[in-house]
């Protein structure tokens, strides 16, 4: 009996320190719902890299891309592929003038995006 339970309290401990177990452990990630039906007010881009959004209810995110996305500070429109769901997470894309920039996380931020963007604020398409 003894050996038992010290066996499951070791499977316990294993199974706790596992990988897995940290992965289930990390904060879930931001996400923009219904951006196909006026989810997003405002938008703006500081760099290639960095997408700053304005949610309907007013809050703004940072959406990180997967890799420099060539025009984005310029733009004057993007659309977002939110892949059928409607909702701009890690699995969305950013389309700047065809390209598709795959989305790598969105976080929300406390207050708007630093000034001095380059490109103009302009209402989202997509």
């Amino acid at each position: 009996m003894n050996r038992t339970i010290k066996m499951l309290a070791l499977i316990f401990a294993a199974v706790a320190a596992s990988p897995a177990a940290a992965v289930a452990a990390k904060a879930p990630a931001d996400e923009i719902p219904f951006v196909n039906f006026g989810g997003i007010r405002d938008w703006t881009a500081n760099n290639d890299s960095t997408l700053y959004v304005e949610s309907a209810q007013g809050r703004w995110y940072q959406v990180a891309l997967a890799y420099p996305c060539a025009g984005l500070p310029f733009a004057l429109r993007v659309g977002i592929d939110t892949g059928g769901f409607g909702t701009l997470d890690s699995f969305s894309n950013i389309v700047v003038d065809g390209q598709r920039c795959p989305v790598a996380s969105v976080t929300q931020i406390a207050s708007p995006p630093p000034r001095g963007s380059t490109a103009p604020a302009a209402k989202a398409n997509g």
